[in-house]
Parts: structure tokens; C-alpha cells; sequence
């Protein structure tokens, strides 16, 4: 079956969940990439990003927030708060119109880590797990931001981290 959440030469329309994993000591989950290839499109260096997962059809926001933390982290943690969405539009080969990519975030608190459950085929997985303070990760963030900011608005998820600063319990 098709997925009707991930976008199509028919449907330009993109949905995803994104997490903001934060452990005991209130350290955020981040990918780094020292050098990431969107799809293979635009080329990115020094990139921080925060678990996303393109939502499956049938599928919850809950249980896709689940299923993508398990795959690109090996974690498993509770949701406690809903965190906003970005919404990005942005170029694709072989696709006339512009995509618009809906992400919606969560602020996850971390229960378990397994980095051997991280999907061995996945992405992703060309990065590192790195833990920062959010204010570190949103000083990174606004940076990267300003490097790619003709590129894509969703590089820099800075707001979403400036959010879930105010929710992480330690």
C-alpha cells in the first residue's frame, strides 16, 4: 500500500514526527553529520539534527514518534509534551512542485538506550548520537541555520529545542 503521508509527483505533501529525546541529566539527543546528503540532493556539512520519521499510513504520531526513535536512536522513552510543528517547502528532483514538509515534535524523556537496535540499512545511521545542553544545541542550531538558510527552514529546529527547554525536567 502507499504511503499517503510521504510525498508523491501527485501529492507534493510530506508529514513527519520529530522527538526531542532528553536523559536524566537533561541532555538532548542529537544526529551530527559531518557531512549529509538530503535524498541526495544539496549537500550539508557540520549538521545537527533531531530524530524526524516520515509518519506511516495507519500509523499514530505516537506510535510513528515510537517506531523512529527505536530505528534511528535505539531508544525508548515516554512522551510528555506536544512541541509545535516546522513547515518547510523545499525542491526535489522529478517533482513540479514545491514540497511542503510538515514535521510535529514531540519532547520525549529517554527510559532505555540500545544502539544496537538502530537499523543497520537506515540513513541516519551515518551519524553520530551526540548529547548537548539545549542551550548548546540551540547556539549549533541558529548557526547551521544561518550557513543553509536559502536551503531549507527545517535544518534549523532551534525553536523546537527553545521550546522543549522549558518542559526538560532533570
Amino acid at each position: 500500500m502507499e504511503n499517503i503521508f510521504r510525498f508523491s509527483q501527485e501529492s507534493p505533501f510530506h508529514l513527519s514526527v520529530g522527538a526531542v529525546l532528553y536523559n536524566e541529566e537533561g541532555l538532548i539527543a542529537t544526529h551530527y553529520f559531518q557531512e549529509f546528503h538530503l535524498r541526495g540532493e544539496a549537500k550539508y556539512e557540520n549538521i545537527f539534527l533531531l530524530m524526524r520519521e516520515t509518519v506511516e499510513s495507519g500509523e499514530s504520531l505516537e506510535v510513528a514518534v515510537e517506531r523512529g526513535l527505536r530505528e534511528e536512536i535505539g531508544a525508548e522513552g515516554k512522551i510528555e509534551q506536544f512541541l509545535g510543528t516546522i513547515v518547510s517547502y523545499f525542491e526535489k528532483n522529478g517533482i513540479e512542485e514545491r514540497i511542503e514538509k510538515t514535521t510535529v515534535y514531540f519532547l520525549v524523556k529517554l527510559s532505555s538506550l540500545d544502539l544496537t537496535r538502530r537499523l543497520e540499512d537506515y540513513e541516519v545511521l551515518h551519524s553520530e548520537l551526540e548529547w548537548h545542553t539545549p542551550d548548546s544545541l540551540i547556539e549549533k542550531m541558529t548557526e547551521q541555520g544561518k550557513r543553509y538558510s536559502t536551503d531549507r527552514n527545517d535544518i534549523n529546529e532551534e525553536a523546537i529545542v527553545k521550546r522543549a527547554k522549558r518542559y526538560i525536567k532533570t
